[in-house]
């Protein structure tokens, strides 16, 4: 997470999508979705009461 905070600074809406750090920033972002969607999945049949 660290590393995609530095990414962010630097990787702007302008940056080409060959840039190392645009790609790097990418790799991980994908990386942590992942994660959270194997580790902290959002149960989908969860009942509210109200």
């Amino acid at each position: 997470m660290a590393r995609i905070d530095e990414l962010v600074e630097i990787v702007r809406e302008d940056t080409p999508q060959t840039d190392r750090s645009y790609i790097e920033l990418d790799i991980l972002t994908d990386l942590v979705v992942t994660y959270e969607e194997e580790h902290f999945r959002i149960r989908q049949n969860i009942r509210l009461l109200w």
